[in-house]
């Protein structure tokens, strides 16, 4: 439980004070290239201004939430208090991040729900792992009663991994796009989908056409070019003359 409790308030203070990623601008800018506005709005090696939208790393905060769930699922029986630090931890997550996920983060690592399936295996996996390691402890302390009674559970846990992989899965990976379209079209109107309309795009068409913070330049330079080329080249009456004289 300490070591739930320390690493939550400080993961979670952190993220919440950004304390690591104003260390970085300070440090950026302090040794980092500062003579145009440009320059100092990008990121220099690892470090980064505030003025970029950072990235939800899904990948470690799932991580740290697996973790807990081991936790949670192998103590909860024998300690009924882990239960209630658990769900403070989980709670002060949902809100700390949630909050930085609407407001903070970009939405470039959006995976659009595809951690969700490998998450719910790996949960059930914890379960069935904490079940287990339950069966171990009740049988080394001589549960001859207890122990087997935990047999059914673990069986049911199985039965219900493969339920979970032969129909949910099954159904999202096979669906027909016919049969989605058709759904699609029934929902029509009964459901109200403004609040995602342009909020989930692909970075690369939310500008259609960029240039070069230089392309004013070399359009400069350019047109200098053509108005010298301009002045080297005859006038069609003077080629004219100069052809007759031939």
């Amino acid at each position: 439980m300490q070591y739930v409790i320390v690493q939550t308030a400080l993961n979670l203070g952190l993220e919440l004070m950004r304390g690591v990623d104003i260390l970085k601008a300070w440090v950026r800018g302090c040794i980092g290239p500062n003579l145009t506005e440009a320059e100092r709005a990008k990121p220099w090696f690892s470090l980064e201004p505030l003025s970029v939208v950072p990235e939800m790393e899904f990948a470690d905060q799932q991580g740290t939430l697996i973790l807990y769930y081991m936790i949670l699922f192998c103590y909860s029986v024998m300690s009924p208090f882990t239960s209630i630090v658990m769900w403070c931890a989980f709670g002060l997550f949902s809100l700390g991040y949630r909050h930085h996920l609407f407001y903070l983060y970009g939405k470039a690592n959006d995976s659009g729900g595809q951690l969700f399936d490998d998450f719910v295996s790996l949960s059930i996996a914890c379960i069935i792992i904490s079940e287990i390691v339950m069966f171990g402890v009740l049988g080394l302390k001589g549960g001859v009663v207890s122990a087997p009674l935990l047999i059914p559970l673990i069986v049911g846990t199985f039965m219900f991994k493969a339920y979970i992989n032969q129909q949910h899965y099954k159904i999202t990976k096979d669906l027909p796009s016919t049969i989605a379209v058709e759904e699609d079209i029934r929902n029509i109107g009964k459901i109200d989908w403004d609040f995602v309309k342009g909020v989930y795009r692909q970075p690369a068409f939310e500008h259609r056409h960029k240039e070069p913070e230089n392309m004013s330049s070399v359009r400069e330079e350019r047109q200098d070019a053509e108005e010298s080329q301009a002045f080297m080249t005859p006038d069609n009456s003077e080629a004219e003359i100069v052809v007759d004289a031939q």
